[in-house]
């Protein structure tokens, strides 16, 4: 596939096709976007089965994106763009808690001693604040953050649940954002809000989250760009540092050599090195060392949930298997409106090959309807048997262990030396963030690469600020 002026961009996840669309409307490129799924959006995608909507987990959009892209996202969606009360609970120690919970809310749920010991810890934290300085560890920024009690009782079981390991062993950058309500400037502003009666809202489309991604294809292909659907990418012809052609093989196994002039990833950044590595005349390179977590999503369509507003429930303790359990039909008037029967998305976090990974749906589905009955969200005896099924995700959480960035920079400083080779998204930069900020992170590289008088350095500057992302909740 010969192109004079081709532009490749690997992956038609949100951030591949807002990137393919940007610069397919310029008309100065032909541009081609390549997709190893059946599905487009990557993890903002909605399908359907058994007659019913699913997304693959949970996902909102907020008002504080920046305005590039809610514009955007508005255009996007038009009328679709519905606003939702947030109507989250989080389940601790046997309370329910708002999601996502204000400092007031943690600092007084738990009984007047627990409010005191909390207030206490919280205040000798402040004291010693040069503790906080010097930690690196999750546990450590923390403790120095917040406290020794508040650690305790609401920060280390989420982290050792989402991150499958000790918070002593993850560094302590997912802790940065984490720890600001209990700042005194997020505590005044908390306290502003409930003195005037404000409610949390969430933005979502209509037809589910993977409206976005259909509306952005639409446009792509009417600017001209094309979407190809390939098995797999087999390797990179690279010479002296730079991509002359993509090797791939398509869904009917015939093979492709793709030409291209530039290339953007959407791939996880561990995968496009060892597409790197393993070409013939490359040198030797050190592997890459990160680590990502998993994503088990079991859906159920039961006729036993316990009627309930709440959109999201949130499970942060190790008793439970599953971390969140969502319901579309709260998200959407326009899904799932069966008064018989409700869809359930239960999210399972889990690494690649453990127990919950392989464990059989038939079991997975009896382990978290137990969960459920004994948390009062399915009622008890169950009224007939339930249809579910189950999808699996890799690379969804980056493990921030410790020296995480150090091999993270090393891997991709090696990658932007190939000369048209750049790298956007969740999983190319090893990143936690929003659907607004992969599309934001888009939209920047396609403004970059429109201002052609610019090289890699300039872009390098925006780069780095991709890491100061503050992922909302």
């Amino acid at each position: 596939m010969a192109a004079p002026n081709r532009i490749t961009v690997l992956g038609a996840g949100i951030t591949g096709l807002t990137a393919g669309w940007a610069l397919s409307k310029t008309k100065r490129w032909d541009v081609l976007v390549l997709e190893k799924s059946d599905l487009i959006g990557g993890l903002a995608t909605t399908f359907t089965q058994n007659g019913f909507s699913f997304d693959l987990g949970s996902h909102r959009l907020h008002d504080t994106c920046e305005s590039e892209v809610g514009a955007l996202i508005r255009e996007l969606c038009g009328s679709d763009l519905i606003r939702r009360d947030r109507r989250g609970v989080i389940y601790l120690h046997r309370k329910r808690l708002p999601y996502p919970p204000t400092a007031f809310d943690v600092l007084f749920s738990f009984g007047a001693s627990d409010a005191l010991r909390f207030g206490r810890d919280w205040l000798k934290a402040r004291l010693h604040r040069t503790r906080k300085k010097e930690a690196q560890s999750f546990e450590d920024f923390t403790i120095a953050s917040v406290g020794e009690s508040l650690y305790q009782r609401f920060y280390k079981p989420y982290a050792s649940k989402l991150y499958g390991l000790p918070p002593k062993q993850i560094a302590k950058d997912p802790a940065i954002s984490r720890v600001r309500k209990f700042t005194l400037s997020s505590a005044g502003r908390d306290l502003r809000r409930r003195f005037r009666h404000e409610r949390a809202t969430y933005l979502y489309p209509a037809k589910g989250i993977g409206q976005l991604a259909v509306e952005l294809h639409q446009r792509f292909v009417a600017a001209g760009g094309t979407l190809v659907y390939v098995s797999q990418i087999d390797g990179l012809r690279i010479e002296e540092d730079r991509i002359l052609a993509i090797d791939a093989t398509l869904p009917d196994g015939k093979r492709a050599r793709i030409e291209t002039n530039l290339v953007i990833s959407t791939l996880p950044l561990d995968v496009l090195y060892r597409l790197v590595a393993l070409r013939p005349d490359a040198e030797m390179l050190p592997p890459v060392d990160l680590r990502w977590r998993c994503l088990r999503l079991l859906y159920l369509i039961t006729r036993d949930k316990i009627p309930s507003p709440h959109e999201t429930l949130y499970f942060p303790e190790p008793d439970v298997c599953f971390g969140r359990v969502s319901e579309l039909r709260q998200y959407s008037p326009d899904l799932n409106q069966d008064p018989e029967r409700t869809v359930l998305t239960i999210e399972i976090p889990c690494s690649c090959g453990d127990e919950l990974w392989n464990m059989p749906d038939d079991r997975l589905a009896r382990r978290c309807i137990e969960q459920l009955q004994q948390l009062q969200i399915l009622r008890v005896p169950a009224s007939g048997d339930p249809e579910f099924f189950s999808r699996k995700l890799k690379a969804v959480y980056p493990v921030y262990d410790l020296g995480w960035r150090q091999r993270f920079e090393q891997a991709y400083q090696r990658l932007n030396a190939v000369e048209n080779l750049y790298m956007i998204g969740r999983t190319a930069l090893f990143l936690h963030c929003n659907i607004d900020h992969c599309m934001s992170m888009a939209l920047k590289l396609s403004r970059h690469l429109v201002d052609g008088g610019r090289g890699k350095k300039e872009w390098e500057d925006v780069r780095q600020r991709f890491f100061d992302y503050r992922v909302r909740e």
